[in-house]
């Protein structure tokens, strides 16, 4: 039995950058035809515990904002349909935007259909993209119109602290 908290929980993060990527990757967020988002375990990791990865429903993933370039945007609401735990050298392009010989372990989360927020949250930072991850719910989120202004959720599902 899985208790679920949140049935909409919704995860804020950004795309990767453009370095060696295609750019038929970066238009597909940008036109709403992606079908896929990939994020290092690490990463997430860094951030939440484990079981979180299993309960978001939806991506809210910040684009470079064509208004103020050095920031991004969230303007889309992507459905989750599906992650697994791959090596990043079996993603291919599309997945990935390019391709690697890495093994490290990456989410690949399946994507929906976007659906678009009725107003663009603005003043997303660029780097790094932990500062761009938060668990919130639809209803937070359409409540923002700011990055800063998201209300997070379970808060009890925060990593804990790395020992030095």
């Amino acid at each position: 039995m899985t208790q679920i908290f949140y049935p909409d929980l919704t995860m804020t993060a950004a795309v990767g950058g453009a370095s060696g990527r295609d750019s038929a990757y970066f238009d597909a967020f940008a036109n709403g035809s992606a079908q896929w988002y990939h994020m290092p375990q690490r990463t997430f990791h860094g951030q939440y515990r484990q079981h979180v990865v299993e309960e978001i429903r939806f991506l809210a993933l910040a684009t470079t904002s064509a208004d103020t370039p050095h920031t991004k945007q969230l303007d889309k609401l992507w459905p989750v349909k599906k992650v697994t735990l791959r090596p990043l050298n079996e993603l291919n392009a599309k997945h990935a935007g390019k391709v690697s010989d890495s093994t490290e372990l990456y989410y690949l989360f399946e994507l929906g259909k976007p659906l678009t927020l009725p107003q663009p949250i603005t003043h997303v930072p660029h780097r790094p993209i932990r500062n761009t991850m938060r668990l919130t719910t639809l209803s937070r989120l359409e409540q923002a119109k700011e990055f800063c202004d998201i209300e997070s959720v379970y808060q009890n599902a925060l990593a804990p602290a790395k020992k030095l």
